[in-house]
C-alpha cells in the first residue's frame, strides 16, 4: 500500500515521534515501518514494470495473430489459384488429346469430351483446408 492510499494522519510526514526518541525499541519500530514502506514502493514499481511488459507482449501477440490471419488468407488464395491452374492444365491436356490423338471421326460425328466440371485437382489439400 502506498502513502497516497493512507489517511493523512498516518503518512510518514505526519507521524509524531515518541517522546523518548533515544529508546532502541522506538528506533527499531521506525526502521521496520521505513522498510515496509520501501518494500511497498519496490513492489509497486515492479508491478508497474510487469504490467508494462505484459501490455507490450499482448500487443505483439495481437500483431502476430493478425499476421497469421493474413498469411492464412493469402495461402488460401494461392491454393485456390493452384486448383484453378490445375483445372486449366487438365482442360488443355484434354484439348490436346482430342485434337491431336483422337481417332478419326466417322461421317463428321463429334467425339464427346469428358466433362471438365467434374474434375478435381489430384494434389491433396493441406494446411488446414476443409
Amino acid at each position: 500500500m502506498s502513502e497516497q492510499n493512507l489517511p493523512a494522519e498516518t503518512t510518514s510526514d505526519s507521524v509524531i515521534p515518541f517522546p523518548n526518541n533515544g529508546d532502541p525499541l522506538d528506533k527499531a519500530g521506525q526502521a521496520a515501518c521505513t522498510l515496509v514502506q520501501q518494500a511497498a514502493a519496490m513492489a509497486e514499481e515492479k508491478a508497474q514494470h510487469i504490467m508494462g511488459v505484459a501490455h507490450k507482449l499482448a500487443l505483439q501477440l495481437r500483431a502476430a495473430e493478425d499476421r497469421l490471419a493474413a498469411l492464412q488468407s493469402e495461402a488460401n488464395h494461392y491454393r485456390e489459384r493452384a486448383d484453378r491452374a490445375e483445372k486449366w492444365l487438365h482442360r488443355i491436356a484434354l484439348e490436346i488429346q482430342h485434337k491431336f490423338f483422337a481417332p478419326p471421326r466417322d461421317n463428321g460425328a463429334a467425339v464427346q469430351q469428358p466433362a471438365l466440371e467434374h474434375y478435381a485437382p489430384k494434389r491433396g489439400r493441406t494446411l488446414g483446408a476443409p
